[in-house]
């Protein structure tokens, strides 16, 4: 027996489940629903694909953890992962980093974050039934407070540790957890400070699970120290304030390239030889060629569309360009990363004033292209300034405001609008929608305060609103 909502009101049960798909009224919905082969992104049966703008529906009245109701904006079905009895009443919501990697191999399992806590809870999660299900395992076994799933074993998380600094692994069928590599003492001619206190920030991996990076920081952009290691070849270093770069192998001395900055994070490529070096307060884009010490800065400069949230692909850099229109996301080569591609073209008009949206963007869906960068890209994009209150509607000024959707990053550069976030996004950090794609691009998973209509976050003194965990089939 499965409960699904279809409508306003409380959710049903359906023996024997097969999912009817509320159609959506009027003839401006482009999908691709009459094809025979359609299924999941790539190629899903009813991300629709136009333009128009469409307001937000009243949120639908949800069960608890484990319910699930159709969207009717697209009609994908979105499971409720998380309730006020998932952890003792704490708000959830997925990572802070939409490049990290919350999705196991097969979809078997993902994790999420405890927002009260920092805790991260393991849940396992049935692909093969439809809606799919989930089911809370309780707290992943580790002290990590940065961290993903291997690309290669679907059991096997890795992260970096606060108290040690180390890069760690666990085991998520055995609990059975392993120090990989301990940059106080298998770095050769990494100088870490002893004060302030350093921390562990930005995990990223290889997609072969091969080469891992981090930044050793005092607090967010103030580090100045990115780690990258690997299996066979061990550690190399690079400081960005006094731009020398180091460790086991490769070169050693000045890097060049870039002057003194510090870092907001970092992410290694899939293959593992780019780090990409967000830089705190600034929107110059810095790559670091791993086995050298080169890198390769761009300057900040409008028409060169360094800015927004960004991810890493094999050889291409995505980010949104914040310069004359909102909803202008780009690519650009990390070879030649002064060339970019605008993937929205032409981009949208409106008769009223747009709102300059925000989004995350998640890049981890790496299989079956082999490197190409071919798959598509998705984000949760979110207005900071929506309004407040129980039921009150985000807005939708716009078309792919306050909505999931995945842009395919090579011709035809199709936009699919999956379904809407339900988010107001005004309880704080927590209840901005970013979300994580699945290694296979059938799902994501993304925060929301759900117009409000969760109930209150105990865990808060001020009024505030729980967020909890939402995963969207990609169909």
């Amino acid at each position: 027996m499965t409960g699904i909502s279809t409508g306003r009101g409380n959710a049903g049960t359906i023996s024997d489940f097969t999912l009817g798909f509320v159609p959506t009224s009027g003839s401006e919905q482009d999908s691709n629903t009459d094809s025979s082969d359609c299924g999941y992104l790539p190629n899903p049966c009813f991300g629709r694909t136009d333009r128009a703008i469409v307001p937000y529906l009243p949120a639908f009245q949800i069960g608890g953890a484990g319910s699930a109701f159709v969207d009717p904006f697209a009609n994908e079905t979105i499971l409720r992962a998380t309730d006020e009895t998932t952890r003792n009443g704490d708000p959830f919501a997925t990572p802070s980093n939409s490049s990290t990697n919350t999705w196991a191999t097969d979809d078997q399992h993902f994790f999420a974050e405890d927002a009260s806590t920092g805790e991260y809870y393991l849940f396992g999660f049935n692909p093969n039934s439809f809606p799919p299900t989930s089911t809370n395992l309780g707290v992943l076994a580790g002290d990590y407070v940065s961290l993903g799933f291997g690309f290669v074993d679907p059991n096997t998380i890795y992260g970096v540790v606060d108290a040690t600094l180390s890069l760690e692994s666990t085991n998520i069928l055995t609990g059975a957890v392993t120090v990989l590599f301990d940059p106080t003492t298998s770095c050769h001619g990494l100088v870490i400070p002893t004060s302030p206190r350093q921390y562990v920030s930005d995990y990223s991996g290889s997609a072969d699970d091969q080469t891992f990076s981090f930044v050793i920081t005092p607090q967010q952009d103030a580090g100045y120290i990115a780690v990258v290691w690997n299996r066979s070849q061990g550690c190399r270093w690079i400081n960005t304030q006094t731009l020398q770069a180091g460790g086991s192998w490769g070169p050693v001395g000045a890097i060049t390239g870039m002057t003194p900055v510090f870092l907001h994070d970092a992410e290694i490529s899939p293959d593992g030889s780019i780090v990409s070096l967000s830089m705190a307060g600034s929107y110059t884009l810095n790559f670091w060629a791993v086995a050298s010490n080169s890198v390769d800065s761009v300057p900040w400069i409008p028409a060169d569309c360094t800015t927004g949230h960004a991810a890493m692909g094999y050889n291409t850099f995505y980010n949104e360009c914040l310069g004359v229109v909102p909803d202008d996301w780009i690519s650009r080569q990390i070879a030649n990363p002064l060339i970019l591609t605008h993937l929205v073209n032409p981009l949208p008009s409106s008769s009223q004033t747009p709102d300059w949206i925000d989004e995350h963007i998640s890049a981890n869906f790496f299989q079956g292209e082999q490197g190409a960068d071919t798959n598509p890209i998705c984000m949760a994009t979110s207005f900071a300034h929506n309004t407040a209150g129980i039921g009150a509607l985000p807005n939708a000024k716009e078309p792919w405001e306050n909505e999931i959707i995945c842009i395919q990053p090579v011709a035809p550069y199709t936009i699919w609008r999956f379904a809407h976030t339900f988010s107001e996004y005004t309880n704080g950090f927590y209840s901005s929608p970013r979300g994580n794609l699945s290694q296979d691009g059938h799902f994501y998973a993304f925060s929301s305060d759900y117009e409000d209509e969760l109930g209150l976050d105990t865990t808060k003194t001020t009024l505030t609103y729980r967020t909890d965990v939402f995963v969207a089939a990609l169909r």
